[in-house]
């Protein structure tokens, strides 16, 4: 039996970033920065809700990019409230 020289599937895999807002399909630093500052906000406050918040979590959880937690921000703010919803409001927008 003879043993394969290499593994293509793991030598050649590609590795995408998530788009948003940056030139040739690469994201911003800036929209980077955001996203990975709001991104672990938004998965703590929609876990907090329990099953009331399975599916809002899971939507977070699956947001790659700025713009798609961007879409989510009107949703968990009706979800948690507008108090418990500044800290990443900042997050996303400032």
């Amino acid at each position: 039996m003879q043993r394969p020289s290499s593994f293509p599937a793991a030598t050649t895999a590609s590795f995408s970033l998530p788009s948003s807002s940056g030139l040739g399909g690469l994201p911003s630093a800036t929209a980077q920065a955001h996203y990975s500052k709001a991104y672990p906000i938004a998965t703590r406050l929609t876990a907090g809700l329990g099953l009331r918040g399975f599916r809002l979590n899971l939507a977070v959880e699956a947001a790659g990019d700025l713009d798609k937690l961007r879409e989510l921000a009107p949703r968990i703010k009706d979800a948690v409230g507008a108090e418990k919803f500044r800290e990443l409001q900042s997050s996303l927008y400032d």
